[in-house]
């Protein structure tokens, strides 16, 4: 399991970091794309529901800002067109979805860092925390110096004191195994979604729409 990097050295952010950890990256690579395949399968379904070929459903459902909206669309056209028993499959599915969303989007979409004391690990940064951390840094460095000796001391202590009051961003170790883990789940979320969409089409024989 992911844990809290809790060593002194300060992380080395970079978005290009996965390359330093190959074998880390290749894994992010595979959750990114499993992550596009579940969206074409849940894509699929509504284009199956509506009756429409799969190319335009598909449009049509990434067309929709936000995972809520793409699920709010697709539930509202499967409510009138299959049974109660695999309407709640699908409720189903989506809570499972969601389960697992969050650390998915965190994963492709974090603010990846290095560190010397985690050689085998990639770091990930709060993105929030590392956003207010950079503007607190340049505001810092925009500071201007009196030429006076006694300001500069007034002014030594209050940089003193910002510096001291700034918070560092919370970073998580994440090791191949943590990874594996998220894409292995990931891998088998798309099973279910595309095994359910099968189901779907077997039972209710819907027209296949032509291209």
């Amino acid at each position: 399991m992911t844990r809290p990097y809790k060593s002194r050295k300060f992380p080395k952010p970079s978005p290009l970091a996965a390359i330093s950890r190959p074998k880390h990256g290749t894994l992010i690579a595979c959750i990114a794309s499993l992550s596009g395949t579940l969206e074409r399968e849940l894509g699929g379904i509504l284009g199956d529901v509506l009756e429409i070929h799969s190319k335009q459903a598909l449009a049509m459902y990434l067309a929709l800002s936000g995972t809520q909206a793409r699920k709010s669309a697709l539930l509202a056209a499967a409510k009138l067109r299959i049974g109660g028993e695999d309407y709640a499959e699908l409720v189903k599915l989506y809570k499972t979805i969601h389960s697992k969303a969050l650390e998915r989007n965190n994963v492709i979409h974090g603010a990846w860092a290095l560190s010397d004391d985690e050689p085998d690990s990639l770091l990930l940064g709060d993105s929030a925390e590392y956003v207010q951390f950079e503007a607190s840094i340049l505001d810092l460095a925009s500071h201007h110096w009196s030429d006076d000796p006694q300001m500069q001391a007034k002014q030594l202590q209050k940089f003193s004191n910002k510096l001291i009051a700034i918070d560092m961003p919370s970073y998580t170790v994440y090791e191949i195994s943590d990874l594996k883990r998220i894409a292995y789940g990931l891998g088998d979320l798309v099973k279910l979604v595309h095994a359910f969409r099968e189901k779907l089409q077997n039972k209710y024989r819907w027209r296949s729409p032509a291209p």
